[in-house]
């Protein structure tokens, strides 16, 4: 009897641990994916300071293509013109009205 106890117990233990690693595990997961969502990347909060609200000619075009390119227009949506650049990883709203640069986001 002393001894089923014993191991009763001793697997008690282990199956505990190992949902307090899981749990960990899982906690460090969701605030890795909270982190990624909710914060901007710097790299777009710079393309965002430096090129929103500027006209967007041949020469940003071009720019643009041989740094984070090729980018090629993806749809067009609410009087934008939406390109995703495959190197940055960055999406660029251009408005059809002024042809201004109105906005970039993460990904696609």
């Amino acid at each position: 009897m002393k001894n089923s106890y014993l191991s009763s117990n001793s697997s008690w233990t282990e199956r505990e641990r190992k949902g307090i690693v899981r749990l960990v595990v899982i906690i460090i997961f969701i605030i890795l994916i909270i982190v990624g969502l909710v914060s901007d990347p710097k790299e777009i909060r710079e393309l965002r300071n430096s090129y929103q609200g500027r006209e967007f000619t041949d020469y940003y075009y071009n720019y643009f293509n041989n740094k984070y390119g090729p980018g090629s227009p993806t749809s067009y949506h609410s009087q934008m013109w939406i390109y995703y650049y495959p190197k940055g990883d960055f999406t660029m709203m251009v408005s059809k009205d002024n042809n201004r640069i109105i906005d970039f986001y993460k990904g696609r």
